[in-house]
């Protein structure tokens, strides 16, 4: 099953938004709040040459898709339903 991970800090509207979308959604997700995980942080938006969060990416069979931030989500889940 697939399942969707949000690199996110706190009192940031966009990652709230992406959390309430994927559970009014109700699809598996993961929150991974780094205010305490710079680096971690750092790694992420690098790995997918990304400035923003949230960062989101979907694991689907063992490969990991990179979505991009809120607006990018909304857009790829409204293409999944096509």
């Amino acid at each position: 099953m697939a399942k969707f991970t949000v690199w996110a800090v706190t009192d940031c509207p966009y990652c709230d938004l992406a959390r309430d979308l994927l559970l009014e959604k109700r699809l598996p997700h993961e929150i991974i709040i780094t205010d305490k995980k710079k680096d971690l942080l750092i790694e992420v938006q690098q790995k997918f040459n990304w400035k923003t969060v949230p960062v989101i990416t979907e694991e689907q069979n063992g490969v990991e898709i990179f979505i991009g931030g809120y607006t990018d989500l909304v857009e790829y889940l409204e293409r999944k339903t096509l």
